[in-house]
């Protein structure tokens, strides 16, 4: 899933894990968490990509993904181009 950074303005990669390690990650879908990694979870854990997937079913609503580690805050939200 393409998704943009509200703070910068930054695809985040499909590739890229929902994972941090020590924190919080997860998709929400207006507002609701549809998936949620376990801390220290960062094997087996879905991928941009895997966001996308499922948020494509339903692109009229709200999609986010949400990285919360110890140092870092990254909050992504789908585009209705499906960015």
């Amino acid at each position: 899933m393409s998704l943009v950074a509200q703070r910068d303005e930054v695809d985040a990669p499909v590739t890229a894990r929902l994972a941090v390690g020590v924190g919080y990650a997860a998709l929400t879908c207006d507002g609701v968490p549809v998936y949620e990694a376990e801390c220290f979870a960062l094997e087996d854990v879905w991928t941009v990509r895997d966001a996308e997937r499922l948020a494509a079913r339903e692109p009229a609503r709200d999609w986010r993904i949400h990285l919360v580690a110890l140092r870092d805050e990254r909050h992504y939200r789908r585009s209705a181009d499906g960015r």
